[in-house]
């Protein structure tokens, strides 16, 4: 319920923690009601003030993560008027600076990420399986843990 840069921890390449539980609750199947978070990384039907999918809004503020973290810059403006926002996320009103050379697949998948219609966004389970995420081999959890260096000592 807020998703943000600022609430990730990044422990190595495969280890990623969400910090802040301070909006945190236990969840059913139900829809929520309740408008929490930072509007620029809320999902369009949560700054339309609707019943939402908290899952699927999740989803949406994952592709807003992403989004900072290959361009460094929101694609969404917190400044403006909800309305105003809400329309710029339907019109798709970001880009991907030429500059940076971003791959197909990230494009393809931060775009699949934050889809207007939230029935319309993958399932996190979905999400995992994008191309972006997989393109990457994971490292073994071998080469993740720091090695000590050694030396070989002889007597003389």
């Amino acid at each position: 319920r807020d998703l943000k840069l600022e609430n990730i921890i990044i422990f190595s390449p495969t280890t990623v923690k969400i910090a802040d539980f301070g909006f945190a609750r236990r969840m059913d199947n139900d829809l929520s009601v309740t408008y929490c978070g930072s509007k620029s990384y809320s999902a369009p039907e949560i700054l339309s003030g609707q019943p939402y999918n908290p899952y699927k809004a999740d989803v949406w503020s994952m592709g807003v993560i992403a989004y900072v973290i290959v361009t460094d810059r929101m694609p969404f403006k917190d400044s403006m008027p909800n309305a105003e926002i809400v329309n710029a996320q339907k019109r798709r009103l970001y880009s991907y600076p030429p500059q940076l050379g971003l791959s197909a697949a990230c494009r393809h998948t931060i775009d699949g990420l934050l889809v207007f219609e939230a029935q319309s966004r993958p399932s996190i389970s979905d999400a995992h399986h994008m191309p972006w995420f997989v393109m990457s081999p994971t490292p073994s959890a071998e080469s993740a843990e720091p090695r000590p260096e050694t030396m070989t000592v002889a007597a003389n």
